[in-house]
């Protein structure tokens, strides 16, 4: 099959640091968050990864926290096998400071992959119905494995993915967004923790599993 995955951010930086690994992958280069913003005036937080290369190629040098960025590259996840937590980020393959005061905030995915296990039809605590998926796509940083990117469809959308099948070949557009919720860690603690997923606008199935 032909896999797309193609990612674009227009946000403010608000923070970045020098990393030499991604849960325990090796990798020479930065990790920001950049945020961005919705028409409902809602913020997103973006993990972004850009290598010490792409950094070379901004010819502006590296940004200042608060600065206006744009973001071109995929979306991607890496699973740290020690904690079971999944880092989902988006991998820059361009990345340049936005001047002037004219532009627009962006948050747009389109990709191409596999419906991956677990297809989980549910209600959230307001009744909204949607279904949770893992999208397959292949990995930037290392081919001998693959990303399987969590995704959220809503409504219509909810109910139909609901009776696909992993394996299914899928096209889909969306944005890459961040959502708090309290976890549970025992002795009646509760902790504010960050999940990263791409809500899905729409959705196609290209190919049904046979």
């Amino acid at each position: 099959m032909q896999y797309e995955n193609m990612i674009g951010l227009i946000g403010t930086l608000k923070q970045i640091e020098k990393i030499d690994e991604v849960n325990g992958l090796s990798f020479n280069g930065y990790k920001a968050i950049v945020t961005t913003e919705r028409t409902s005036g809602a913020k997103d937080d973006a993990i972004v990864l850009i290598t010490e290369e792409t950094m070379r190629d901004n010819r502006t040098g590296l940004p200042k926290e608060g600065e206006a960025v744009m973001i071109a590259g995929s979306v991607q996840t890496h699973k740290n096998f020690g904690t079971g937590k999944v880092l989902v980020y988006a991998l820059a393959a361009v990345m340049e400071i936005m001047t002037g005061t004219h532009w627009q905030y962006e948050n747009e995915i389109k990709f191409t992959g596999k419906l991956g296990k677990g297809i989980n039809y549910r209600a959230t605590p307001n009744g909204r119905k949607i279904t949770d998926v893992f999208v397959k796509l292949p990995c930037d940083l290392n081919n001998a494995i693959s990303c399987y990117v969590p995704c959220v469809c809503w409504g219509k959308d909810a109910k139909e993915v609901a009776g696909w099948n992993e394996g299914d070949q899928i096209t889909a557009t969306g944005r890459l967004q961040s959502r708090q919720y309290n976890k549970c860690i025992g002795d009646g603690k509760v902790e504010v923790r960050t999940c990263y997923e791409v809500s899905i606008k729409d959705i196609e199935r290209l190919q049904q599993l046979t």
